[in-house]
């Protein structure tokens, strides 16, 4: 069952890298369309 435990906290951590590499990627890319982020209160520090 550690093999179990082990790959949920693996494939938590994975989710949580890819989401933050992509608000990453698409926060340049609003940055780069429209100069300022109309939405910077969803913006917050990573």
């Amino acid at each position: 069952m550690d093999t179990l435990l082990l790959g949920i906290l693996l494939g938590f951590i994975a989710g949580y890298l890819v989401r933050s590499l992509v608000s990453q990627m698409r926060r340049r890319r609003f940055e780069e369309e429209y100069g300022h982020n109309p939405r910077s209160h969803m913006k917050q520090r990573s």
